[in-house]
């Protein structure tokens, strides 16, 4: 619809009627094309105006609309713009809602495109700008594309963990400092760069996914005695199982004196999201019992289709491995 010159809503897929300045009548099939874009080239298709909006769609909310859209879920952009939308006419505009990030201490964002103005907290994890996100743990987790440049972002007043997170990735990332447009701090952004996915693997899990290394520590906390493990992951292809992880403490008679089961990244990253070459670091924490007899223990680690408990396929190089396991270190306890 177009009232007064003005785009007030896209065409439907039928025939409309309209009215010119001089009176004339026009009856057609109308079509709408309208498209975003940034001050760096990229662009992305509008696929609707005023209306409410489905997943993955990018629509256009004009004052006719209101002064919010009143949807939480997504991402929007508020602009600031002195004139009406028309029809085939290009405008250029700003972002006028500061970018802002609202994540608790513990969240991160990982968003290949810029930091948005937002109402309302964000917890998400983006592949790009309109895709379904989602918060992870950056404590325990992190993801480096192997297609795109990816940035995790933290609130201002956060001075440890982008730090810590360029130290798990090995130096790969650089942190940056975001300000709004009155110079007033409002994110650390931490740019990791894609890696290249020509690293041999330790072993390949369902034929989806390769473990390519594995690390383990012990620590004493007050009593106890924990086995820190830090497993990298790889993405063959984009799984198609939700898997989840065990890592598995054994004494000399095979028993589980301990152990962690949970899907990647405290569960905020699981196998389902991996996009082919994805490498994920992906870290664990299990607590030895505090009456741990002194020896020596095996650590074992796998995978599991949550849906039926069954244990991921196991190969080493291009041989099956026997059993569905693999042991990633000896630790002497306590």
């Amino acid at each position: 619809m177009i009232t007064g010159g003005e785009l007030v809503s896209e065409p439907m897929d039928r025939a409309a009627i309209g009215f010119t300045a001089s009176g004339q009548v026009l009856i057609d099939r109308v079509s709408f094309s309208g498209r975003i874009k940034t001050a760096s080239e990229a662009e992305w298709p509008v696929r609707g105006i005023n209306r409410s909006r489905g997943t993955n769609e990018l629509v256009v909310y004009t004052p006719i609309y209101g002064q919010k859209s009143g949807y939480k879920d997504g991402i929007e952009f508020a602009i600031k713009f002195d004139g009406k939308i028309r029809h085939g006419v290009d405008i250029s505009v700003v972002v006028a809602s500061a970018p802002a990030i609202a994540c608790g201490a513990d969240a991160a964002v990982l968003a290949p495109l810029s930091i948005v103005g937002v109402d309302d907290p964000v917890r998400f994890v983006a592949r790009d700008v309109w895709a379904a996100v989602r918060a992870i743990e950056p404590k325990q987790a992190a993801v480096v594309p192997s297609d795109r440049l990816a940035r995790y972002v933290f609130p201002a007043i956060d001075r440890s963990q982008p730090e810590a997170l360029t130290e798990r990735l090995g130096g790969a990332g650089a942190i940056e400092e975001i300000a709004d447009s009155q110079g007033r701090p409002v994110a650390r952004v931490v740019l990791v760069r894609p890696t290249s996915s020509g690293v041999g693997a330790l072993a390949t899990l369902a034929g989806q996914i390769d473990l390519v290394s594995a690390s383990v520590e012990t620590r004493r906390t007050g009593d106890r005695t924990v086995v820190a493990v830090r497993l990298v992951w790889r993405a063959r292809v984009r799984p198609t199982d939700a898997l989840t992880v065990f890592v598995h403490v054994r004494d000399a008679a095979e028993n589980t004196v301990a152990q962690k089961d949970s899907p990647p990244g405290a569960g905020t990253l699981p196998t389902g999201s991996w996009q082919p070459g994805d490498t994920v670091v992906d870290e664990y924490e299990v607590p030895a019992p505090a009456n741990s007899p002194a020896g020596e223990y095996r650590v074992v680690v796998g995978m599991y289709r949550r849906a039926d408990l069954q244990r991921a396929e196991l190969r080493v190089g291009a041989h099956r491995a026997d059993g569905d396991e693999l042991e990633i270190a000896r630790v002497r306890l306590p």
